[in-house]
């Protein structure tokens, strides 16, 4: 990521508190919009998600995001929550990561 970001470490910190602070809000966005029965909120916050990853080069929270919105159109919104364990799990390991490798030590 460092390299993406023309090396600057100030902005790398910044992206990653930034990931830190509203990823998990986002994951917990889409699981209220989906027992609102909400798609279109669901959709607003899975693009919001994909984007973190995209930032963080997060694949595996990147696809199971591209695979929920996948689903959410194609099958609907009942469908979708059967993945939120694993959406929650995908980015709880991404905030682990990025605790223990960016985080400034304290």
């Amino acid at each position: 990521m460092t390299e993406r970001l023309s090396g600057d470490l100030g902005l790398v910190q910044e992206v990653v508190d930034s990931a830190l602070r509203d990823l998990p809000g986002e994951v917990e966005n889409v699981a209220a919009a989906i027992t609102a029965k909400d798609a279109p909120e669901v959709d607003h916050h899975l693009h919001i998600i994909q984007g973190i990853a995209a930032n963080l080069a997060a694949p595996k929270l990147q696809q199971e995001t591209c695979r929920m919105a996948d689903w959410l159109e194609t099958i609907g919104l009942d469908s979708i929550e059967t993945r939120l364990p694993t959406l929650r799990a995908a980015a709880h390991e991404l905030c682990e990561r990025l605790q223990r490798e960016l985080s400034p030590a304290t």
